[in-house]
C-alpha cells in the first residue's frame, strides 16, 4: 500500500471511523484492497501500542470514544516494588545439585531454567569462602507488584470494569454470572495487596510480575550456612487470582478440597490495552465458575478409592482446572468480540489476541470451545459444564480433556 493510501487510513482512523468503514472507503477512493487496509491497520496499531498505551486507556475508558491513534502525554515514575507471598514448590531440602529431579519442578521452573540458575550460583560463589558441595534448597514463585501511581487513571479503569461486568452479565444471561460485581480497590499500600477480603475484590496494581526463584545453600568456612537466591525468569501478568487450593485426605479414604484467599484478584493497569480491557473479566469469570469446577473435583474425590495419593489428587484437580480455563476463555473470547465492537476496537486486534492465546499450551483448544459458544450461546455452555461436562468437551472436539 503506497504512502498516500496509508496517510488516508491514518486520517480516517484518527477521526474515529469504524474499521469496516475505513476499509470500504479506502477501497472505493484509492483502489486498495480491504485485506491490505486491514493488515496495515493491525500493524499500525501494534506500533502505536508500543508508543502510547496509557494515553489510549485514558481516552477509551475515560470518555468511551474510539480506538484512536495516540501519543504519550506524560511519564510516570516507578514507585517501590511490593514483594508478596511466595509459593513454594514443596521439594525436600538437601538434594544434590547434579541429582535434582527436574521433572518435579515442572510447574515452577524448567530444567533449562535450573541450568541457568546453577550458572548464576557459580558466579555468586566465585569469591565466597565456602566448603563444597552446594546443595539445592527450594524453588518458588514471587509476585512483585508496583502500585498504580495515578489515582485518576485507576478510577477510570475501575469504571471500565464496572461497565464491562454489566455488559458481560447481559451477554451471558445465566444465574452463575449475575448479581453484584466486584468491589474495586486501588492498591497503594502493602496491606491493600496482602489482607483478606470478605467478598470478591479486584485490586488494581500498576504492574504485576511473577518471578521464578531458586534457592541454594552452602556451608561457609566459618561454619555458618550461606544461601544464594537466584531469580531465573519473570512473567508479566495481566490478572492474578489469589485463590490457593489444596487437597486434604480424610480418615475414611476420601478427600476434600480446601481453598483460601478466594476473594482477591489482582488486575494490572499497564501493558497491552486490548489485554487490559479483557483481563479483569476473565478473572471475574474464573471466580464465578470455579465453584462448579471444585464441585466436580470434590464429587470425584469424595468417593472412597478414587483418592490414592496426593499426586493422583493433583492430577484430577489439574485436569478440571484445564477444563475451566477452556470454558472461561471461550466465553470470554466470544463476549469480547461483541464488547470490542462497542469500544470500536479493530476486529484484527481482537482476533490476533485470541489466536496468540490459543497457541499457548495452557489454552490450546479454546478456539474450538469458542466456536461452540458462538453456536449454542454462553448460557447453554455453562449449563452443560454444570450438568454434563464430559459431553461438552466431546462436542467441542476436546476428547483429551
Amino acid at each position: 500500500m503506497d504512502k498516500n493510501a496509508q496517510r488516508r487510513v491514518r486520517q480516517l482512523f484518527r477521526r474515529g471511523i469504524a474499521t469496516d468503514a475505513i476499509t470500504r472507503r479506502v477501497e472505493e477512493e484509492m483502489g486498495v484492497s480491504r485485506r491490505e487496509v486491514r493488515e496495515y491497520l493491525a500493524q499500525g496499531m501494534q506500533a502505536d501500542l508500543q508508543r502510547g498505551r496509557r494515553n489510549f486507556m485514558l481516552g477509551i475508558i475515560g470518555v468511551g470514544t474510539t480506538y484512536t491513534a495516540y501519543r504519550i502525554v506524560r511519564q510516570f515514575s516507578e514507585p517501590g516494588i511490593y514483594l508478596l507471598a511466595k509459593e513454594k514448590s514443596g521439594m525436600d531440602i538437601g538434594d544434590d545439585v547434579l541429582k535434582i529431579p527436574h521433572h518435579e519442578l515442572k510447574t515452577i521452573i524448567s530444567e533449562e531454567q535450573m541450568i541457568m540458575s546453577w550458572e548464576k550460583v557459580k558466579d555468586t560463589l566465585r569469591n565466597q569462602p565456602y566448603v563444597p558441595p552446594v546443595r539445592f534448597k527450594d524453588a518458588y514463585l514471587e509476585d512483585r507488584i508496583v502500585p498504580e501511581p495515578d489515582a485518576t487513571y485507576a478510577e477510570r479503569i475501575s469504571e471500565h470494569i464496572r461497565k464491562s461486568v454489566c455488559h458481560l452479565q447481559s451477554y451471558v444471561q445465566h444465574p452463575l454470572i449475575s448479581g453484584a460485581g466486584p468491589t474495586i480497590v486501588h492498591g497503594q499500600t502493602l496491606s491493600d495487596f496482602e489482607r483478606d477480603y470478605s467478598s470478591l475484590t479486584m485490586i488494581l496494581a500498576g504492574t504485576i510480575k511473577q518471578v521464578s526463584i531458586t534457592s541454594w545453600e552452602y556451608p561457609l568456612v566459618s561454619g555458618e550456612e550461606g544461601i544464594a537466591l537466584c531469580p531465573v525468569e519473570a512473567h508479566m501478568l495481566y490478572g492474578r487470582n489469589l485463590r490457593k487450593t489444596s487437597i486434604q485426605k480424610n480418615l475414611d479414604g476420601t478427600a476434600s478440597i480446601l481453598t483460601t484467599n478466594a476473594n482477591a484478584i489482582y488486575f494490572c493497569t499497564r501493558g497491552d490495552p486490548v489485554r487490559l480491557l479483557r483481563s479483569p473479566l476473565l478473572e471475574y469469570l474464573h471466580y464465578l465458575v470455579s465453584p462448579v469446577t471444585f464441585g466436580h473435583v470434590g464429587q470425584f474425590l469424595s468417593k472412597p478409592g478414587n483418592f490414592i495419593t496426593k499426586e493422583d489428587g493433583n492430577t484430577v484437580l489439574n485436569r478440571w482446572c484445564a477444563r475451566e480455563e477452556r470454558v472461561v476463555h471461550a466465553i470470554g473470547a466470544a463476549w469480547f468480540e461483541e464488547y470490542g465492537r462497542t469500544l470500536r476496537i479493530p476486529d484484527a486486534a481482537v482476533q490476533a489476541l485470541l489466536r496468540e492465546e490459543d497457541r499457548n499450551q495452557t489454552y490450546t483448544g479454546t478456539a474450538q470451545m469458542t466456536d461452540l459458544v458462538r453456536k449454542k450461546g454462553p448460557g447453554d455452555i455453562l449449563d452443560q459444564y454444570q450438568q454434563d461436562p464430559d459431553s461438552l468437551f466431546l462436542e467441542a472436539g476436546l476428547k483429551r480433556l
